[in-house]
């Protein structure tokens, strides 16, 4: 680790987005998170035992997404956090998924 770099910690609320699929399978147009320009963290991990995907600001396709496997998960926390609606594509409903986001 390089001493002289200076990291600010930042501090803030924790939303929870958490919930499960919905609406005709394949559900590609669920909005997890709407857009919001004071995000500072995101979280999505998929809790269930189906693949899902998500995008920012458009529809999860399966060309277009980021696909997060069963047990996997997406964070952005840094340089770079996507301040677009969160979307998610699933092929069955009812599936678990954690969603947060820090403001």
């Amino acid at each position: 680790m390089n001493p002289n770099v200076k990291i600010k910690p930042s501090t803030g609320d924790v939303l929870d987005h958490s919930s499960t699929t919905s609406g005709a399978a394949p559900v590609g147009a669920h909005i997890v998170m709407v857009a919001n320009a004071s995000r500072t963290y995101l979280v999505f991990q998929n809790v269930s035992d189906t693949v899902m995907s998500i995008n920012f600001g458009a529809d999860a396709g399966a060309a277009d997404g980021i696909v997060v496997q069963p047990g996997g998960s997406v964070t952005f926390n840094s340089a770079w956090v996507p301040s677009q609606e969160v979307r998610l594509r699933c092929s069955s409903t009812g599936k678990a998924y954690v969603a947060k986001q820090g403001i």
